[in-house]
């Protein structure tokens, strides 16, 4: 499915919680790419707020987004008989349940699920080395640059 998408989005999205404020996503973008493409996104994270905030910026851009709290739950859903194909997944690093690590781990040993360009999310000074170390397709820093999140979903293969 192609589109062409002709505007420009300013977003910032800000957490705020008692006394702190935390950045979730920001930047802006202009969103005329002519071979604009639609994927299917898994976003795997335990912060409600940063899982419904990439679905509602995606889903804006005309993505299909699922999403999963921790890593056995997105397993669980990977492994449905449903017909559903990711083209992509974004995985936080720190989760309880399992957490990013496991999951990749897990992901690795199934020959269709390694196949699934997966990045890494995290605020973590080591998330390159991880991302490197687990053999990811790249990482996103947090707070989330909007240009690094949408070349990234754009360049998924």
């Amino acid at each position: 499915m192609e589109s062409t998408k002709p505007t420009l989005i300013s977003y910032y999205k800000i957490l705020t919680s008692s006394e702190t404020f935390d950045l979730l996503i920001y930047g802006s973008r202009n969103c005329a790419s002519p071979n604009y493409m639609s994927k299917h996104v898994l976003i795997i994270d335990d912060e409600r707020d940063i899982r419904e905030t990439l679905q509602e910026l995606l889903e804006s851009e005309g993505h299909h987004i699922t999403l999963a709290s921790n890593g056995q739950d997105a397993l669980n859903l990977l492994h449905s008989p449903s017909e559903e194909k990711f083209d992509l997944i974004l995985l936080d690093l720190m989760m309880p349940v399992m957490s990013g690590i496991d999951f990749r781990l897990e992901q690795q040993k199934d020959p269709q699920l390694r196949q699934i360009p997966t990045y890494l999310m995290s605020a973590s000074r080591n998330t390159q080395k991880v991302s490197s170390e687990l053999e990811l397709s790249g990482f996103i820093n947090k707070p989330i640059e909007i240009n690094e999140l949408f070349s990234v979903i754009e360049n998924a293969v």
